[in-house]
């Protein structure tokens, strides 16, 4: 899987990059890789301060003690580290497949697979978010507009996003959270204008 922190840290100094990788409880595990691996490639070309260079010849037991430090019981991969992409979390967009909709619920999936550049991702989640809302519009008149199955392809939605969460970001991916506050106002004035419209033309 492509570390998306390497092309930032390359930018960062030593100083920052020993830092990154020896701070544990800080920093994520796939930061403290990437601080590792750019250290690595400088240590080849130059020679290191003898702290940096520690680091890199430590490299496994800084990244695996990470293991021991975390009880397996922890579920939650929510992050402090500033390093950490910004992302909606997997019950927010649970929460908006459900109550507004799967399309909502794939919106805030892609973006955060824009966050992440899996352009690929953020293309299959658009196509899945369509069709899908294709498919529950074609269900529900079917039904004759029966709540009930729309409320049931809204759960079942947000468990396939879900899965493609776990599948293309990783299911212990560790991230910050994002604000979404203001994607809820947009989805209830969309929401709410549909509404009036589907309203008026009854």
């Amino acid at each position: 899987m492509k570390n998306i922190y390497l092309r930032k840290f390359r930018e960062k100094s030593d100083g920052d990059l020993q830092h990154i990788a020896s701070n544990i409880d800080g920093y994520i595990l796939e930061a403290r890789e990437a601080a590792i691996q750019v250290l690595k490639e400088r240590s080849e070309k130059a020679s290191t301060p003898e702290n940096v260079q520690y680091v890199v010849e430590n490299s496994d037991l800084v990244t695996s003690r990470k293991i021991k430090s975390t009880p397996y019981k922890t579920k939650s991969f929510i992050t402090d580290d500033p390093e950490a992409p910004e992302l909606y979390s997997k019950n927010a967009i649970t929460g908006f497949s459900i109550i507004f909709g799967t399309i909502y619920g794939s919106i805030l999936l892609m973006q955060n697979m824009k966050a992440l550049e899996k352009n690929n991702g953020r293309a299959l989640v658009l196509i899945f978010g369509i069709l899908y809302m294709i498919a529950t519009i074609y269900a529900v008149n079917i039904f004759d507009g029966t709540s009930n199955i729309a409320t049931v392809l809204n759960i079942i939605g947000a468990g396939i996003l879900r899965a493609i969460w776990n599948h293309l970001i990783g299911y212990e991916f560790k991230f910050r959270k994002r604000d979404w506050s203001m994607a809820a106002l947009i989805s209830i004035l969309i929401s709410t204008a549909l509404f009036l419209y589907y309203f008026f033309i009854d």
